[in-house]
């Protein structure tokens, strides 16, 4: 795998010198610039051409999205914004740009023992994007046309990680305006971003989109977020249950395994589960297990991945029937459903 460039930029050299220090640990990792300026970000991107910018959105003489914009007018990369907390502003203005390489939202740890969490989801998502350029490089082939079949379905359930709002976002956009299925996410999501996640959802699909509470029923034309801190099932009658002292599975709470499996008690032709962008392998054997039993299993392409490590375990396990950009499996869900 070739190394992957990385540009910091933050106010704070003390933030810049954490992160440095905390990403020398990957080998894969070269940081080629930093700066605690806007302007000069931009020139540096032009300059080194990096493939991954770790950057706090609020920076000296230029920040939030003219900042993003600006960059990607000289360069495309892959952004990690990171974000104060209580920055709802500036962290929906981090979501909505993910069409301009935002792919990963973390906020600004406020405990020691965070910033060496925050460093090793960097890092990893970071190295992934590296073994990820080398795929795109070998070549991977253009994705389907979008199928058609129709089923009965009522429910889907989504996984989610780094990469998931954008693909979540292009996902539920292509829904339509006539939603006959009910949709439970879990998103690998900071606590606290859930709700900010879910009301831009709802403001670019116009959709009702909202975190989830327990008890409550999935209805259709519904989409539900697990929050942060538990774990996310979806029983047979549509009831979602909150699950807070069950311990982390694949590393997470929520995990993505717990709410698939959860699938495996409804009725095959009425429920199907979608693997989005991300890190890891979280829902993997859950999605496996769900096509083995003859439910409707998608994981998204490769190529419209801002991290294929989710989508591409399941596909390796023989665990998705279809793949597809969240594009057409917002299209593909609403036919199957019987809208359109």
């Amino acid at each position: 795998m070739s190394g992957v460039r990385l540009v910091l930029a933050d106010r704070s050299a003390t933030v810049r010198s954490v992160v440095r220090r905390l990403l020398g640990a990957f080998n894969a990792i070269e940081v080629v610039g930093e700066t605690d300026d806007g302007q000069a970000l931009v020139e540096l991107v032009q300059r080194t051409r990096p493939d991954v910018l770790v950057v706090d959105l609020d920076l000296e003489s230029l920040g939030g999205r003219d900042l993003i914009e600006r960059v990607a007018e000289v360069r495309r990369t892959s952004i990690f914004a990171l974000i104060p907390p209580l920055h709802n502003d500036t962290t929906r203005i981090a979501f909505a740009a993910h069409d301009l390489g935002v792919i990963a939202v973390h906020p600004k740890p406020d405990r020691p023992g965070g910033w060496a969490d925050l460093g090793k989801a960097l890092g990893n998502a970071i190295v992934e994007i590296g073994r990820q350029s080398d795929f795109r490089d070998s070549g991977s082939s253009q994705p389907a046309a979008t199928p058609a079949i129709r089923r009965a379905l009522r429910h889907v359930a989504i996984g989610a990680s780094t990469g998931g709002p954008g693909a979540l976002c292009g996902l539920l956009g292509a829904l339509g305006g006539r939603v006959g299925i009910g949709i439970a996410v879990v998103q690998h999501i900071a606590a606290g971003f859930e709700t900010v996640l879910a009301d831009w959802l709802a403001a670019e699909s116009g959709l009702d989109v909202a975190v989830a509470r327990d008890g409550e029923r999935l209805a259709r034309g519904t989409v539900r977020l697990a929050p942060a801190g538990g774990h996310m099932l979806l029983e047979r009658d549509g009831t979602l249950v909150l699950d807070r002292d069950g311990a982390p599975v694949n590393g997470h709470s929520p995990s993505v395994e717990t709410l698939f499996r959860s699938l495996l008690g409804h009725p095959p032709g009425t429920a199907a589960a979608v693997q989005l962008s991300g890190m890891g392998s979280d829902g993997a054997v859950g999605l496996y297990e769900l096509r083995r039993a003859n439910f409707l299993t998608i994981a998204q392409d490769a190529a419209s991945c801002a991290v294929y490590g989710m989508p591409r375990a399941a596909i390796e396990m023989g665990g998705a029937t279809f793949t597809l950009t969240p594009a057409q499996i917002g299209r593909f869900l609403t036919h199957a459903s019987g809208g359109g």
